[in-house]
Formats: C-alpha cells, structure tokens, sequence
C-alpha cells in the first residue's frame, strides 16, 4: 500500500471487508511514502481501505487479494 504523507503529518489506514467489518489497521507515519500490512490472514476479495491523517484527511479506495 502506498501513500504520500507530509513530514509532519500521521494517519491510520483502515481495512474493511465487503460486509463493513473492520479487518486490520495500518499505523503511517509521515515522510514514508511505503507501508506494509501482513495480509496472510485475509481471504481472496475485495477490501476497502480509509486514510484518516492528522491534518483532517481523508482517502478511500479499494484492494483486491488474490493469494
């Protein structure tokens, strides 16, 4: 998962699967532009992802995982 955070900026990307259960969560810091999630545990499907940052943005977008 990639993002582009300013310097001073931090967020949390929250995974959802397609029945609105919340299935993991990503702590970014800002200044990295490349996170990582273990999504061993998650099945093949469609997840929704939600950024929240500390700056009061907002970004949404799906993923697809296919083991």
């Amino acid at each position: 998962m990639i993002t582009s955070l300013n310097a001073d900026e931090s967020g949390i990307i929250d995974i959802f699967d397609v029945s609105g259960v919340r299935v993991g969560e990503l702590k970014v810091a800002g200044g990295i532009t490349t996170n990582t999630m273990d999504i061993a545990s998650l099945s093949n499907g469609v997840y929704i992802y939600y950024l929240h940052t500390s700056q009061q943005y907002t970004a949404r977008g799906k993923i697809v995982i296919a083991h």
